[in-house]
């Protein structure tokens, strides 16, 4: 047998080291399930502008994980269990940094009034972080009243911020006398959502659904609802699903739609626009044939959709404008990733 390539062992040992840190410290000392990213865990995203390397996570814990025994800052409480015969599992929302050099448990939710809380089923698409720290999270909780089962967590940015559940919107944002809902399936369903975070407090873009034609974005500014129309084309006035939404800030906000099939769209943006009469969302031209329509045999695309959203995201808002990604059926039976780049200056 041929001595084993030196160079390449090298190489292994330090792709390891690289993908997994925590095994590197000699030091390490907290519990594995809670000190440490394992198969568990859900990358949330990076803080962009927060401590240098930070981004969130978040997991379910075991049932058999008891309380830590330390916890100098009183942010890991463990919620009670409401049905001790079938109890939820506590959720943990962990924190790494360059500066820690490993994953850490940085906190456990809290419910409306403060007290430690359990936390929904977690929704693993809906999971956003902001450029400052801040987060959002959507779930649903079995223990809750039929019909008050979805849960938007959100914590705005700065060290002493909790993850905390945002109250219910009133009537006059989301109508559930009318099938208005937040999120389908009480948060269980596929969710387009947005987030970003301005004067310390972090901001939610989420389209009002329930109904065939889903003409609205609800939006949280840190402190209150507010309903804000989308200006639905009237040629698809049997059908407008909100595919995705992505923001910067309030003035950078984006919006991907699916138009009634029989019309044979393909990319829809709309763009906020805030204006005497409120913010609204408005239709934007990408400025090719090739993107406007599902399909143009002429140029040998078949069919062309943007990305489903559900743990792909389909739009990325960035400074300058926003990313679509999706994909194209070619002739021949060939596909191709696709990526446009819609710039704010055009």
């Amino acid at each position: 047998m041929p001595p084993p390539d030196r160079r390449l062992l090298l190489t292994l040992i330090v792709l390891l080291v690289a993908l997994f840190p925590a095994f590197a410290r000699a030091d390490v000392s907290a519990q594995p399930v809670l000190g440490l990213a394992d198969r568990q865990t859900m990358i949330m995203g990076a803080a962009t502008d927060g401590a240098p390397g930070e981004t969130w996570a978040y997991r379910d814990l075991p049932l058999d994980v008891g309380l830590l025994t330390t916890d100098p800052g009183g942010l890991l409480g463990f919620g009670l269990v409401t049905h001790p015969a079938t109890p939820a599992p506590q959720l943990v929302f962990e924190r790494y940094t360059d500066v820690d050099g490993v994953w850490t448990a940085a906190q456990t939710p809290v419910d409306e009034q403060g007290h430690a809380y359990r936390g929904p089923r977690p929704n693993a698409a809906s999971a956003r972080v902001t450029a400052h720290g801040g987060g959002v999270l959507v779930g649903r909780d079995g223990d809750r009243p039929a019909g008050s089962q979805f849960v938007v967590l959100v914590r705005d940015p700065g060290d002493a911020a909790r993850f905390a559940p945002l109250p219910a919107p009133p009537a006059g944002v989301v109508d559930p006398g009318a099938r208005e809902a937040l999120a389908p399936d009480q948060g269980a369903g596929q969710v387009a959502i947005a987030a970003y975070d301005a004067g310390g407090r972090t901001e939610v873009f989420l389209p009002v659904v329930g109904n065939p034609v889903e003409g609205a974005v609800a939006h949280w500014d840190g402190s209150a609802w507010s309903r804000e129309p989308i200006d639905v084309p009237p040629a698809s006035a049997a059908h407008f699903h909100v595919v995705a939404l992505a923001a910067t800030a309030a003035g950078n906000a984006y919006l991907l739609a699916e138009t009634d099939p029989s019309l044979g769209d393909g990319l829809v943006l709309f763009a906020r626009e805030d204006g005497a009469g409120g913010a609204r969302w408005e239709p934007r031209a990408l400025g090719s044939p090739l993107f406007a329509a599902a399909s143009t045999p002429a140029d040998g695309v078949q069919s062309l959709t943007p990305l489903d959203g559900d743990g792909q995201q389909a739009l990325t808002a960035s400074a300058d404008g926003v990313w679509i990604d999706g994909t194209m059926a070619l002739d021949g039976g060939g596909s191709s990733d696709l990526s446009v780049f819609w710039s704010k200056a055009q």
